[in-house]
């Protein structure tokens, strides 16, 4: 079977991550080959071609261009494909687009983010009411999925739950408890990423319990937005006025994330919406505990006594689960991170999510 994977771009994320993760594990099945619409590149490109995966790139000269949908249909109606496979917004509109104009019989389009019924803009609702043309709503989220019922009850018999799919490398689990308690942060720096409250609860750590004897590393993409950049600008403000600046540092992106996971005592999480966090599931897979925003599938997470759920707009709230798991003896830091471990490997398999998909694509 011939298989087109669609989406933006090669950007580092966590979607973007998870459709390079597809794309690879159903090549060991099928013929695939992947059309992005931008050039933003990075190491994920280069793990698809180190695979001899064909990519063709038909980009867009701008955000509007009537004519890339000409050329994108003209593309896809050529190579002659048995099912369309999309991650985001954007490209899943494409693809439904595709399938109106006839040039591939099947389509799935992949639900990666979260959203709430109260807060759905129009723009997000014609978007949505066009997944009508979708053979299969793929969501990587179980509040997710029930959400999208409840908001599109149409649209029911088409969701379908699928984890996400990790190649997490067999590496010696490091040991805890070294001089300086170390937290790490896998995100970009979006606004709504929090990273404003976790300076907050910094400062409001060393009010509260004196100087902090703990390191937090952030690693994801820097945004450039300018409403994100404002807040971060002032987040390290109020650490450099305290002397607390290398207490959290943002160290941007890296390419060796599970080493980065790996060297940490536990991983934060402060997102103010999600659909099933990437970086969360690998540190568990990496047996570490984990500090959560109280949102979406976070609950879920935790539910096996492997780390907590903190209001991550409540920066004393975050100081104060920072400093409960600081009491942790290094035995009891050990069993969080085995239970991690044994909850996400329960939950998530990945040959059960790629057995998962093989179905929906047969089927």
């Amino acid at each position: 079977m011939k298989i087109l994977l669609l989406t933006d771009s090669f950007n580092v994320g966590g979607a973007q991550r998870q459709f390079v993760a597809l794309t690879k594990e159903l090549n060991k099945y099928h013929e695939v080959e992947v059309i992005v619409f931008h050039p933003h590149t990075s190491h994920l490109e280069e793990e698809v071609k180190e695979l001899k995966i064909p990519i063709y790139k038909i980009l867009k000269k701008s955000r509007f261009e009537i004519k890339f949908i000409g050329k994108l249909i003209k593309e896809v109606k050529n190579r002659n494909y048995d099912i369309s496979i999309s991650y985001l917004d954007t490209p899943n509109f494409y693809n439904e687009i595709l399938k109106i104009a006839g040039v591939v019989p099947k389509i799935i389009i992949s639900q990666r983010s979260a959203y709430f019924k109260k807060t759905l803009t129009f723009k997000k609702k014609v978007l949505e009411y066009f997944h009508t043309f979708a053979d299969v709503i793929s969501t990587n989220s179980i509040s997710q999925a029930e959400r999208m019922k409840e908001c599109f009850p149409f649209l029911s018999e088409k969701i379908v739950y699928t984890p996400n799919i990790y190649n997490i490398p067999k590496i010696p689990i490091s040991s805890t408890k070294d001089k300086k308690v170390k937290f790490i942060v896998v995100s970009n720096t979006h606004y709504y990423k929090n990273p404003l409250k976790l300076c907050e609860a910094v400062l409001a750590y060393s009010q509260k319990y004196g100087e902090p004897k703990f390191k937090i590393d952030w690693f994801g993409r820097i945004s450039s937005n300018e409403k994100d950049k404002l807040v971060m600008e002032k987040g390290l403000s109020l650490l450099e006025e305290k002397g607390l600046e290398k207490v959290l540092t943002f160290k941007g992106v890296t390419n060796e994330i599970y080493s980065k996971i790996n060297m940490a005592d536990a991983l934060i999480h402060l997102s103010d919406f999600e659909g099933c966090p990437n970086s969360v599931c690998e540190a568990m897979f990496l047996k570490k505990p984990v500090l959560l925003s109280n949102v979406c599938d976070h609950p879920i997470l935790v539910s096996n006594e492997n780390g907590f759920l903190l209001d991550q707009k409540n920066p004393i709230d975050i100081a104060e689960k920072i400093h409960e798991f600081f009491q942790k003896e290094e035995n009891e830091i050990k069993e969080m991170g085995e239970r991690s471990y044994q909850l996400i490997k329960k939950q998530m398999s990945k040959e059960v999510t790629i057995q998962k998909w093989l179905n929906l694509i047969k089927n």
